[in-house]
């Protein structure tokens, strides 16, 4: 009688993991459209990159396709690339646009690798915060990473595409911000819009020390606030974009953003 029991037991248990798996079986992995990637290999950094492309489905413009270069891309390239591809379906072909969007991460299912962010994303600086009982992250990496952008990233990006270099963005948030900032006053010509939608705090002696050594040390004028809004203008757009305002029409028309497509 035990064995019996025992074994109609068993034969439940077994119906029901049977049915759990049919049930599974009509489940999917989501898979972001238009999109694919790759790890490449930094021999400026010697680190490993997780990049991200979202391809645009219309035919490049005469000039190419603009370009969104997205730190932290593991968090932040889904939803901007979502976004991107919005914008190309827009029910007003005056307000459809399209747009490359790169994001730039790191190997593995995390969204943030918060020891190579932190030394990638930050340049060199002595007078660190420091939090009291916690060891300091590694740092001082953003020269490094961005001649890795823009030696290597790049080319890679524009052999593959059809883009317009005259139209590239870097978006940044948090350390990415301060990154953005950077690379703002360091080497304004990497890109035609930069856009930190955060401020990182403690930065502001790296920033100071960046934009002295650009005024000092280049023929370009140092970058005054009136330099950075027309550095950060859009092309064929009448308005300035100021530099620390988190307004999408530093990287796309403005319009384009007042509705979702079908609204």
């Amino acid at each position: 009688m035990k064995g019996a029991l025992l074994a109609v037991l068993a034969s439940l248990g077994l119906a029901a993991v049977q049915a759990h798996a049919g049930e599974a079986a009509g489940w999917q992995p989501i898979q972001l459209p238009h999109s694919s990637q790759r790890d490449l290999h930094s021999q400026r950094t010697g680190k490993d990159y997780r990049i991200f492309v979202s391809e645009p489905r219309h035919a490049p413009p005469p000039g190419g396709y603009p370009v969104l270069y997205v730190l932290d891309g593991n968090a932040l390239f889904p939803g901007l690339a979502i976004q991107a591809q919005a914008l190309e379906d827009r029910p007003d072909p005056n307000l459809r646009d399209s747009v490359l969007v790169v994001g730039i991460g790191y190997p593995g299912e995390a969204l943030y690798d918060f020891k190579a962010r932190a030394e990638d994303y930050t340049p060199k600086a002595d007078d660190r915060q420091r939090l009291p009982g916690r060891e300091p992250p590694p740092s001082g990496g953003a020269d490094d990473f961005l001649a890795f952008i823009e030696d290597e990233l790049k080319p890679q990006i524009a052999q593959r595409y059809p883009v317009d270099a005259r139209r590239q963005t870097l978006f940044g948030h948090s350390y990415g911000g301060l990154f953005t900032l950077y690379t703002l006053f360091t080497k304004p010509q990497a890109f035609r819009a930069m856009w930190p939608p955060a401020r990182r705090s403690g930065g502001t002696r790296a920033m100071s020390n960046a934009r002295s050594k650009r005024s000092n040390g280049s023929s370009r004028t140092s970058l005054s606030p009136r330099a950075c809004w027309s550095r950060l203008a859009v092309p064929n757009s009448p308005r300035r974009v100021p530099p620390w305002t988190t307004r999408a029409s530093a990287i796309w028309p403005s319009g384009a953003w007042s509705a979702m497509p079908g609204t």
